[in-house]
């Protein structure tokens, strides 16, 4: 499925820090590809795994869903 990878920095990390500590990276992808996504996900990019910690449903664009990960297992 498409997926942006981006590092989380500054006010975002720490407001997502405060649900789960270890997180680190946002996924972005589109809603219809992912609306099943939920923690006993992993995503596997490039040889790179990530643990999802929490899925964003609530985000500000309709088309899009926000899939914080860390990338080790808490």
């Amino acid at each position: 499925m498409w997926a942006k990878i981006t590092p989380m920095w500054g006010g975002e990390l720490e407001v997502a820090r405060q649900r789960k500590s270890n997180v680190s990276v946002k996924v972005i992808t589109r809603k219809n590809e992912a609306a099943k996504l939920d923690t006993s996900y992993r995503l596997l990019n490039a040889g790179s795994i990530y643990y999802v910690a929490f899925v964003n449903h609530q985000a500000d664009d309709l088309s899009d869903i926000h899939v914080i990960c860390s990338m080790q297992e808490s």
